[in-house]
């Protein structure tokens, strides 16, 4: 969020700061539940790029959350509340030995130490979990108890398979020790930038080629559903030339009725057969008693 002035007034400093549109992305949220993958990495891409321009002047944010993350009008994502930030290596301005910042979001560190800009990395990684989810990957009665899981639980499963490329971006993001996620805001940008790609191509790809609705289902009889052999999933469907008219197909329930009678006519036929065939075995050995 910009600032636009910083002025004075009878002792009390003030910011001025431009006025946000739109709505947090927690109340997005608790309307939708979850995000479609495309749009989760997209919002959490721009946050990262608001905490490198942080990171480049030396800020860490340290209440990263979705409250603070405001989804505008314009389509733009703006990273709000710096209340309690700090200044990289330098001391912090709230009370020693003071928790501050949201359990739910908070990096395990958070509990002993201010942490770093990891500790942001590390609640960008719970924010993505949560848009993807539609929970949050801890919780618990107290403030003690999510802190503690984040400490020491492991992160539970997504409820769905998600690609390799996002799944490697969570992990990595939600690991318990600092130094074994990504080190820098601009890591995670680049690792977001290739998630998102991972995914839109994959749904370019299911676009170009959609499977068909009645794979898995019996195909209604008798009511013109479509020619009941289907070609290969990925495979060009024919489109006839111009001028062309289509070739008459047809109906896949007469087809399987045709199909039953001639079986059926056939097995008929091999029953007489066989009984004719018993009949002269048993004459014959008759006469040769």
């Amino acid at each position: 969020v910009k600032v636009i002035d910083l002025d004075e007034h009878g002792g009390l400093h003030y910011l001025v700061m431009e006025y946000v549109t739109g709505e947090n992305l927690s109340d997005r949220l608790e309307r939708d539940g979850r995000l479609a993958l495309d749009e989760a990495l997209t919002i959490a891409l721009d946050v990262a790029r608001a905490l490198e321009g942080a990171h480049a002047v030396g800020v860490v944010h340290r209440d990263l959350k979705p409250q603070n993350v405001r989804l505008t009008e314009d389509g733009e994502v703006k990273v709000l509340d710096f209340g309690i930030a700090r200044i990289a290596d330098q001391p912090g301005i709230t009370t020693t030995n003071v928790f501050t910042g949201t359990p739910e979001y908070c990096a395990p560190e958070r509990m002993e130490s201010h942490g770093d800009v990891r500790s942001d990395i590390y609640s960008i990684g719970v924010m993505v979990y949560e848009m993807i989810a539609g929970r949050r990957p801890f919780t618990g009665p107290t403030a003690f108890s999510v802190l503690r899981q984040h400490e020491i639980a492991p992160v539970p499963p997504l409820p769905f398979d998600v690609p390799p490329e996002v799944q490697e971006v969570i992990d990595r993001c939600l690991a318990k020790r600092p130094d074994e996620r990504y080190q820098t805001p601009t890591e995670l940008v680049l690792a977001l930038r290739t998630a998102r790609d991972a995914v839109l191509h994959a749904g370019t790809v299911s676009a170009a080629q959609p499977l068909p609705e009645t794979i898995g289902q019996e195909l209604p009889i008798g009511n013109g559903a479509a020619d009941a052999s289907v070609a290969p999933v990925g495979s060009p469907t024919p489109v006839p030339s111009a001028g062309t008219a289509p070739v008459a197909r047809p109906p896949s329930g007469r087809l399987s009725r045709q199909r039953l009678l001639i079986v059926g006519g056939m097995l008929l036929v091999l029953a007489v057969v066989a009984v004719i065939a018993l009949l002269l075995i048993r004459a014959s050995m008759a006469g040769d008693a």
